[in-house]
């Protein structure tokens, strides 16, 4: 957990989300941190980025056969949740890919993942 000046950042930005959620964040406040970049939804974010990267992917080696151990190295941002740093940090997109797979044989991917994953 990340301390800044004593507070632990993470955790207030949680409780943030979380009034972001329930309806029960000061709008000025809301305002003030959409203007910092703050992601409401960072998992959201993330699979994003990783779907970005899997577009990208395709387009350099023409395919979607992304080896399970293959990395793919980015500067996406999606560091709330931990998997990117934003300085070129790999990312594990083979593992992603068969993630989703799973979870689409298991009719528990979001419908509209599932179809933007089927190209």
């Amino acid at each position: 957990e990340h301390v800044e000046e004593g507070t632990r950042l993470g955790r207030w930005l949680e409780w943030q989300r979380r009034n972001m959620r329930d309806g029960t964040i000061d709008p000025s406040h809301a305002d003030r941190l959409e203007a910092l970049g703050v992601s409401w939804d960072p998992f959201v974010d993330q699979w994003e980025d990783h779907f970005e990267l899997l577009r990208r992917f395709k387009r350099r080696e023409g395919h979607c056969s992304v080896p399970f151990d293959h990395e793919e190295e980015s500067s996406l941002v999606d560091a709330a949740v931990g998997a990117v740093d934003g300085d070129g940090a790999k990312v594990k997109l083979g593992h992603w890919l068969a993630n989703q797979r799973q979870l689409a044989k298991r009719n528990t991917l979001d419908a509209d993942r599932e179809d933007r994953l089927k190209w």
